[in-house]
């Protein structure tokens, strides 16, 4: 290093010596004075620093169970303690019990174009559900998502393809709630109406079973924000499953939520005479397949992938649905593939098939 300044030093003082020649008339050089010594600066080191990339606010890669959030619904709550129920959905079943107090509700065909309710309660245990009806094989792949408590009232069986209680063995459901079995004294019939639609059971009462069951649910949690997303604007839309079952949602900005319509009314539970209003609307779009009974059964693929509508918050997204297994948990996509995030509040699935007929409408 010592060198090498020293050479430089001795450059510098021939350059300045040329300068000051060339710059001479041709007369009698005065004398050169002695160069002043110009110490040589130390190299500049220049280190670069990379710019740092703008801080986006980022998210875990799934979502995480928040203590005293419900995972369900993203608002306040310190119990997880959810119980799935069976619940009619045909005209002699109107209006139904409890479906405006839970979390997650979805409707599916089944046999002979009629629809009916997978709903899960957690937050809210109603005193009187129903009318409870019984269960098909593809409601179990519903259930194995979130391996709740299963309360449903009986089941087809006697075959192994569309047979639910064989389904049960082989998912391995630990605890059901059955009408025509387990627990069978926490069901009553409500006179007023005739069987079978006059089934019913109690949420509370279900739901103290964790406490006498070593039995633990599996957490199951969305995205949620408390922003309305980005997306085309619609006010209404309807779900044609049937003639006779056409779901209406009108959005209502004051509650920030949909109304939810059977036909041209307003749908009401029945336990509280409420109105029922959702806070976000999932449509999925499953492949349904004819079992080729006699009595018509089918059978929902819940595994696998497909498209995806969601509603919130007065605009719809486009999207997609994938689920790896039965073990695993449904992912819902917008279309670039980034999992969607719910407004806090229940949510309606209405899972339908591609003949299905869905219209959509904006609010002047």
């Amino acid at each position: 290093m010592r060198s090498k300044r020293m050479i430089a030093g001795l450059a510098a003082a021939a350059l300045l010596c040329a300068g000051i020649m060339s710059g001479c008339k041709k007369e009698e050089p005065a004398a050169t004075p002695e160069p002043t010594p110009v110490a040589t600066p130390a190299p500049t080191v220049v280190v670069e620093v990379a710019t740092p990339e703008p801080t986006a606010t980022s998210r875990p890669s799934e979502p995480q169970v928040e203590a005293g959030i419900s995972p369900l619904t993203g608002l306040p709550c310190d119990v997880y303690k959810p119980i799935a129920v069976m619940i009619e959905n045909t005209q002699a079943a109107y209006p139904q019990n409890g479906l405006s107090q839970a979390d997650i509700v979805y409707e599916v065909y089944e046999e002979g174009g009629v629809t009916r309710f997978f709903a899960i309660f957690n937050a809210n245990t109603p005193e009187k559900v129903g009318p409870v009806r019984s269960c098909r094989i593809y409601y179990v792949d519903i259930w194995s998502e979130f391996q709740s408590i299963l309360a449903h009232y009986g089941g087809p069986e006697g075959d192994k393809i569309y047979d639910v209680y064989q389904k049960f063995q082989a998912t391995g459901v630990p605890l059901r709630v059955d009408g025509l079995g387990p627990h069978n004294d926490l069901y009553w019939r409500d006179t007023a109406r005739k069987a079978p639609h006059n089934a019913y059971t109690n949420a509370e009462k279900i739901a103290a079973l964790y406490d006498s069951n070593d039995f633990t649910p599996k957490p199951h949690a969305y995205f949620f924000t408390d922003a309305t997303p980005e997306g085309v604007k619609a006010d209404s839309f309807n779900i044609r499953y049937s003639k006779y079952n056409v779901v209406g949602y009108v959005y209502d900005a004051e509650k920030n939520a949909y109304l939810r319509k059977i036909g041209d009314k307003p749908m009401v539970d029945a336990g509280n005479d409420e109105t029922i209003y959702v806070k976000n609307v999932i449509i999925q779009y499953a492949k349904h397949t004819n079992l080729g009974t006699d009595a018509g059964h089918i059978d929902v693929d819940f595994v696998g992938e497909g498209k995806a509508e969601y509603n919130i918050g007065g605009v719809r997204i486009q999207g997609t649905w994938k689920r790896d297994s039965e073990d695993s948990r449904t992912i819902f996509m917008d279309e670039a593939g980034q999992e969607i995030s719910l407004l806090r509040g229940n949510t309606f699935v209405q899972v339908v098939q591609d003949s299905t007929e869905i219209t959509y409408g904006t609010a002047e």
